[in-house]
């Protein structure tokens, strides 16, 4: 074998494969005690404008800028290094209660950030170029800033627009009764303001943009009303129409305590009419003085278009909360519909335990695969968010874990997981010397019963060795030239020929390795894991004498 393969090959010799089922990315602290870092997380769009989306995480509880002030920091969706770090000016203000990518609102290509500060009652647009407040956003009545949502379009004039909700506002003629505003995302100005009006309805408690409708270029948005104690009207979601601001459908809970739009989040068309619809959490608990209340909670899909109900999941343990966050994750299960992700991290009575997070199918609810907590009393996903948190082209979850104690009581903690429930390709597969860009594919199913799985690549350089390499772990870093698909520590496969035409150079080759029930037994591979790999392949024509394909991601089924 030529020296340069050798050494290749020996840089990819990590062996050291880890057991788990879970495939979990990276931790993100908080900085101190009582930061609830996790509260809030989002996507917020190409911040740096370096090609991958970028997350933020909000610690509302932080006391750098005062007692309980809060502060959000930006993270590279490519590197994981921060990019900006905001704090609250005062005490209780709790800046990053909520945060959501604003979208590009000065023109200058990049991603701004919304961030809201429920206890300051104001909310800021700033800029992921620079960091620097672009505009505040202010209303009178209380905890404005409670929920905020971007990416919709209202107004037509091509930027998008800002939802904020104030649950405590008054304005509306009874104590508590909650508003939903509308802002213009080109300078902040106010488009237009929905109030309720039944004493303690928290209208405004959660808000989301979900799509346009009724085709008119517009977007509509929802949000829910939330009741509370002391006054009890039935919680409910309202959909609006994005032009006009007109009631366009309401969707109600069965009971006052049953907190129906305590959050709230668009799911890609289920019903076939190429509307998006509106996911719904409700946690089944206000908290206090609720005597049939259980906690256990229920999250329900509404019909984008009408509000009807699809299908609604019951949670099953007492005081879990389900319901407490939903979000999209994408078509997890290959049905060509997305799925959603939902906590049960504890509701708000408290007496229950932190429970799994449950990741589900979006056609029908159905159990797709549960993320268990590290801990049962962290509360393990207060807070979700669904986008690429490391630039491998697979769709991860980010989990707000506000209770966690790794840098001291409730400092908290965000989890970045990625769950495939499919064979995937993902990543970014190298060119050849001869103009081909090879794949990687498979054949067969991964399982430890059928022993039919095998994993395969085409278009690489005929004759020429090449060997298969896997983790449990996926990730996308420049390396030899192309990217490297996979996170050490490696386990490589042996060493095969790609055979195909006689030389010269073309991309007839082609490589086959068998996953076989022994070699999954003898590396420890068991049901429910999840691996990654990747071909590489000797090209000595190309920079640093070597080919890459893809990557490839499975899941082991039994």
């Amino acid at each position: 074998m030529h020296s340069t393969c050798s050494l290749i090959i020996g840089a990819l010799a990590l062996f050291a494969p880890a057991a788990g089922a879970q495939t979990l990315l990276f931790t993100e602290p908080g900085d101190a005690a009582g930061d609830w870092a996790g509260g809030a997380v989002a996507f917020v769009g190409d911040v740096d404008m370096d090609g991958a989306v970028d997350f933020a995480i909000g610690s509302p509880l932080n006391d750098v800028g005062g007692s309980s002030a809060g502060m959000v920091r930006v993270y590279s969706g490519r590197t994981r290094q921060p990019l900006h770090t905001w704090y609250g000016g005062a005490n209780n203000e709790r800046f990053g209660r909520s945060i959501a990518g604003a979208g590009d609102t000065d023109g200058d290509g990049h991603a701004d950030v919304l961030v809201g500060a429920s206890g300051g009652n104001y909310a800021d647009v700033l800029s992921g170029r620079t960091g620097l407040q672009l505009y505040r956003l202010t209303a009178s009545g209380g905890s404005f800033g409670w929920s905020v949502a971007g990416g919709g379009e209202v107004d037509g004039d091509g930027f998008a627009d800002l939802l904020v909700g104030a649950p405590k506002d008054s304005s509306g003629g009874s104590n508590g009764a909650g508003a939903l505003h509308v802002f213009s995302g080109a300078g902040g100005a106010p488009i237009r303001t929905h109030l309720g009006t039944t004493c303690g309805s928290s209208l405004g408690w959660s808000a989301s943009f979900y799509g346009d409708v009724d085709g008119d270029g517009r977007d509509e948005y929802a949000t829910g009303l939330v009741s509370s104690i002391g006054c009890s009207p039935i919680p409910s979601v309202h959909a609006y129409v994005g032009a006009t601001g007109a009631l366009l459908w309401t969707n109600s809970a069965g009971a006052w305590y049953d907190q129906l739009g305590y959050s709230l989040a668009s799911l890609a068309d289920v019903t076939g009419d190429g509307i998006p619809e509106v996911l719904a959490g409700a946690p089944q608990d206000p908290g206090v003085g609720c005597g049939p209340c259980n906690g256990k909670g229920f999250v329900r899909l509404l019909d984008g278009a009408s509000g009807a109900q699809l299908w609604q999941v019951n949670g099953v343990f007492i005081y879990s909360g389900l319901g407490i966050d939903v979000t999209a994750i994408g078509d997890l299960d290959g049905d060509g519909y997305e799925d959603l992700a939902t906590s049960q991290p504890e509701s708000d009575g408290g007496g229950g335990s932190t429970r799994p997070v449950q990741l589900r199918s979006g056609v029908s609810g159905a159990l797709l695969l549960e993320i268990p907590p590290p801990l049962f009393d962290d509360g393990f996903g207060r807070a979700l968010a669904a986008g690429d948190a490391n630039d491998d082209g697979l769709r991860d979850l980010l989990i707000g874990t506000p209770r966690d104690d790794a840098a001291g009581t409730d400092s908290g903690a965000t989890y970045a997981y990625t769950s495939v429930l499919e064979v995937l390709a993902y990543c970014t597969a190298k060119p050849n010397s001869q103009g081909c860009t090879p794949s990687i594919f498979s054949t067969g199913t991964p399982s430890l019963t059928t022993t039919n799985f095998r994993v395969r690549a085409k278009d690489v350089l005929n004759q020429k060795f090449g060997l298969l390499f896997w983790s449990r772990k996926p990730r996308a870093t420049p390396f030899l030239g192309g990217y490297l698909c996979v996170e050490p520590p490696l386990v490589r496969t042996p060493v095969q020929s790609s055979g195909g035409n006689p030389p010269p150079d073309d991309c007839s080759g082609q490589f086959s390795f068998h996953v076989s029930t022994p070699y999954m037994n003898a590396q420890g591979i068991a049901p429910g894991d999840q691996i990654y790999c990747q071909y590489w392949y000797r090209d000595p024509a190309q920079a640093m004498g070597t080919g890459l394909t893809d990557g490839l991601a499975f899941r082991v089924l039994p």
